[in-house]
């Protein structure tokens, strides 16, 4: 994205959610004062709704990117034999978690909604001078471009 490559997501109208870490640790931290929290489980999620397309536009906004969001079609991906993991790096999949039962146990919500948590994490990220990428599946990224681009 830094380089303006563009951004390949899977056309869909697939919603998920996401936590920054702050907030993850913030409720674990409350667990261990709360007697209501003792042997349970919980959902972590901030409430705020994304979809793919919202996500990718939040990140170039934040890394100021020229990047162009392109939105392959599922027929396209069907007829090529391509799972969105080998050109993104989420699965397709709509992940809504149910968090209520934190507030009824008396803990903390998540309060870092995504544009604050990947402006917090990119500041971190830029600082960060020994980074490796991790290796990944992504190995249809050239041909969906090349198909797209054209």
């Amino acid at each position: 994205m830094a380089l303006g490559n563009p951004i390949l997501i899977p056309e869909s109208n697939t919603n998920v959610q996401f936590i920054h870490i702050a907030d993850v640790l913030r409720t674990i931290l409350a667990t261990f004062e709360n007697r209501h929290a003792v042997c349970q489980s919980y959902n972590l999620a901030h409430r705020e709704t994304i979809t793919w397309k919202s996500l990718m536009s939040t990140f170039k906004k934040i890394t100021n990117s020229p990047s162009q969001i392109i939105e392959v079609e599922q027929k396209f991906l069907t007829e090529n034999e391509i799972g969105s993991k080998q050109f993104f790096p989420f699965r397709d999949v709509s992940y809504l978690m149910d968090t209520t039962k934190l507030t009824k146990d008396g803990l903390p919500t998540p309060a870092i909604n995504l544009e604050k948590g990947l402006e917090r994490s990119y500041k971190w990220f830029k600082q960060q001078r020994d980074f490796v990428p991790p290796r990944h599946s992504m190995n249809k990224v050239d041909f969906i471009l090349n198909a797209y681009t054209q």
